[in-house]
């Protein structure tokens, strides 16, 4: 009996050991494949990468050769490499707002219009980031703006608020007047410069593609505007992933001679940003639903054929108690048709 006990322990000890195993095998393996997995999306980041810069390079080589100036609007120059073609958009970065040089009251419209900032709270925060940006440093120098990110260094600036205005400034303007060139200018600063209006914005760009260098001013508050080009340039390309996602690569330049490099160009500054393709979720949202609503098409039409049941129970219950209560009401009467019986 002891023995046979023995076994019995042995082999719970046996299965639980089978048990252990099977965990840390099925941990080691999931970990391995996101590795795997993260292994191949850095991969496909890099190659994406290396497309992109190849296809802004041929864009400037090209602009050199043909030894086209800067344009005041918006450019597209078209690039091809390794049997693939892509457009280069060329954009002078005057199309922005200048965060080095803009004042204080195109500050405040930005704040208010693309911030989404009360007037006063809209003032106070451009009032802030002139001081931010006039603050000297131990040398006597003011500091300034040297990347879009210095806004975060702005009193009470909130990230929320400085991912809606980040996209619409530029800290590396080289020759900036603190105006807007409303030719190079997206939506988003167009919409500023208009007072909020997105659809007066939406259709000065709609015409604005139509003739690139012709721009209706009369909706611009002069102040804010020139219609003069830059030489700081944004140039951006984007690269389609295998996983139908976009890789989307930007290099800021300032066209004109660079002595150290030799080049015609001198590179300010890259960045890049890759984002799954919001067509491909969409779509995968679409599909989703197409497959869950006849299911719940199907439960709703089973739950009113079990309401119809119901309702079909309920009267025949209702009609069985209606024949209880006349079956009763029967023998009360025949009850009282009976003759009393009498004793003598």
């Amino acid at each position: 009996m002891t023995r046979i006990r023995g076994r019995g322990v042995a082999l719970i000890a046996v299965l639980w050991l089978v048990a252990a195993m099977s965990l840390i095998i099925a941990g080691v393996v999931q970990s391995v494949r996101t590795e795997i997995r993260t292994a191949g999306q850095q991969r496909q980041s890099a190659v994406a990468s290396a497309l992109g810069d190849a296809s802004i390079l041929l864009a400037l080589q090209k602009m050199h050769a043909l030894k086209a100036e800067p344009r005041g609007g918006l450019q597209i120059i078209p690039v091809q490499f390794e049997g693939i073609g892509r457009e280069v958009q060329v954009l002078p970065l005057n199309g922005l707002i200048d965060l080095n040089n803009a004042p204080v009251l195109l500050l405040a419209e930005m704040y208010r219009h693309a911030g989404g900032l009360p007037p006063e709270l809209a003032q106070a925060m451009a009032q802030a980031t002139v001081e931010t940006r006039q603050f000297k440093g131990s040398k006597g120098v003011s500091q300034g703006f040297e990347a879009v990110e210095d806004l975060l260094r702005v009193p009470n600036m909130t990230y929320d608020l400085y991912v809606k205005v980040a996209n619409l400034t530029t800290a590396d303007l080289q020759d900036g007047s603190g105006r807007v060139n409303p030719l190079a200018a997206p939506a988003g600063v167009l919409q500023i410069l208009v007072g909020g209006d997105a659809a007066r914005a939406a259709s000065l760009v709609v015409r604005r593609n139509l003739e690139p260098n012709v721009m209706d001013t009369s909706f611009l508050k002069p102040e804010f505007i020139e219609m003069t080009t830059s030489r700081s340039l944004q140039l951006q390309v984007r690269v389609n992933l295998p996983d139908a996602g976009t890789l989307e690569k930007t290099w800021l330049v300032h066209w004109g001679d660079d002595a150290r490099s030799g080049l015609p160009w001198r590179v300010l500054g890259m960045r890049q940003q890759s984002a799954r393709a919001i067509e491909v979720i969409a779509s995968e949202a679409r599909q989703s639903m197409a497959h869950r609503l006849p299911r719940f098409a199907r439960n709703d039409e089973s739950s009113a054929c079990i309401d119809e049941s119901s309702a079909c129970n309920d009267e025949s219950s209702a009609c069985i108690d209606a024949s209880s209560s006349c079956n009763d009401k029967s023998s009360q009467g025949t009850r009282d048709n009976q003759p009393m019986e009498t004793t003598s």
